[in-house]
């Protein structure tokens, strides 16, 4: 019945499989992750119940080795990790729905 497991955001990707990502999953979790091949390493968490097809403004950010992640205003995540640091910058990126 669901759409999905999980989605969300993808920073520093350094190729296939190796990047920062948060996420959003099981319905009532939201995740900062690095995955590294099949390595995944949890970095922070919280409990955070969303729903399916209902708009969501995620904010990704990364400034040096400091990560967070928001939804709307409201910064949900942070944590610290220097394996991925520093890449291409893009300022305001945004994506919507068409």
């Amino acid at each position: 019945p669901y759409l999905h497991q999980e989605f969300g955001l993808v920073i520093r990707s350094r190729g296939h499989r190796k990047y920062y990502a948060f996420v959003l999953k099981e319905h009532d979790k939201a995740q900062l992750i690095r995955q590294d091949g099949d390595e995944r390493v949890v970095l922070a968490e919280c409990l955070y119940s969303y729903e399916e097809l209902i708009s969501y403004g995620l904010t990704l950010r990364a400034a040096g080795s400091q990560i967070s992640a928001a939804i709307g205003q409201s910064v949900l995540l942070t944590a610290e990790d220097e394996r991925y640091e520093g890449t291409f910058m893009a300022d305001d990126f945004t994506i919507e729905a068409v």
